[in-house]
């Protein structure tokens, strides 16, 4: 996104959300189901629940049926593509699409992919930093901006929360990027190198002793908010909040391991592992406390057709 000039007090004026209030009638309807198109069977997994994500081996949204490996795809946002997509639980996404003009959209849609809402947000004056994000079930979603933020024209980061229901503005958080929502209603958001967690009323309760990389998708928590799963070089690590013990979820490899997210019942963790030729390919491995998992690319999850998964970015695991 470009920045156009602008006056200094119309950058002071303007607020991200422009039109994107929702009236009542408008609310998110009763959670759609995943459908799937592509072959039955396929390699699969354990695992259950639907995973979304920016594909970028043939550059499509795919939701990917995790235990049968049926996928459904569209094509995906054009640019922003690298900050990734958001998911809810209970089965709805959030995307980012910028078209190179004055705004950019946040579009809400079902598993299956129907649209339910759009948002328009001003693009002269902000950068999106990191993907859209919704809560557990919906009624929320928060993304990060780069934007001027006093008359003198100065930029600094700023997360948003908005109510999903009624549009209102919830908060607005300084000095904060790459938001990330945990099912108990806290918020995690990246403050420099420091991870710090909000409560459900959106109060700063200090940061997490870890230092996260400023990559897009770098850390998620479990379901529970007890663990943290987050990028240490080409490693996952793990952090236990109740007990404060750490270790590293993943072996050490030449290629390395990223984008760690947690299954719905916190049984699984899936990630991203860097192919021998190019990409990073989805792996899901099960989660246990204090356990190292070797990774290599024997693990590669496999999609109906024998189909490798090569995502990007922050991506989602819905129910």
């Amino acid at each position: 996104m470009n920045d156009r000039a602008v006056s200094t007090t119309d950058a002071v004026r303007r607020r991200c959300l422009l039109a994107a209030v929702l009236s009542p009638s408008l609310a998110l309807p009763a959670c759609g189901g995943g459908g799937g198109s592509g072959e039955n069977g396929g390699g699969g997994s354990e695992a259950g629940g639907r995973i979304v994500m920016l594909r970028r081996d043939d550059d499509t949204l795919a939701v990917i049926d995790v235990a049968s490996g049926r996928v459904t795809s569209m094509p995906a946002p054009q640019a922003n593509s690298y900050i990734g997509v958001g998911a809810s639980r209970n089965g709805y996404l959030a995307t980012l699409t910028d078209d190179g003009g004055d705004v950019f959209t946040i579009d809400i849609r079902t598993l299956a992919l129907a649209s339910v809402a759009s948002y328009t947000i001003d693009a002269r004056l902000v950068n999106a930093t990191g993907a859209v994000v919704l809560n557990a079930d919906a009624t929320r979603m928060a993304y990060s901006v780069n934007e001027i933020v006093n008359a003198a024209g100065d930029r600094g980061e700023r997360a948003y929360v908005n109510d999903l229901v009624t549009g209102a503005l919830l908060a607005r958080i300084a000095d904060a990027t790459e938001p990330v929502f945990v099912d108990t209603g806290e918020l995690l958001l990246r403050r420099g190198d420091q991870l710090h967690v909000y409560d459900s009323e959106l109060r700063d309760q200090g940061a997490l002793p870890i230092t996260v990389g400023a990559t897009a998708g770098a850390y998620s928590a479990s379901p529970d908010g007890r663990y943290i799963a987050y990028e240490t070089g080409s490693r996952i690590s793990m952090l236990d909040r109740r007990t404060g013990q750490s270790w590293f979820a993943t072996s050490l490899q030449p290629r390395g391991s990223y984008g760690p997210v947690f299954s719905p019942d916190g049984q699984w963790l899936a990630l991203l592992y860097a192919g021998s030729v190019a990409g990073r390919y989805l792996h899901i491995i099960p989660f246990q406390p204090g356990v190292t998992v070797t990774i290599d690319d024997s693990g590669e999850y496999q999609a109906a057709g024998n189909d490798d998964i090569w995502g990007v970015a922050r991506y989602g695991w819905s129910r």
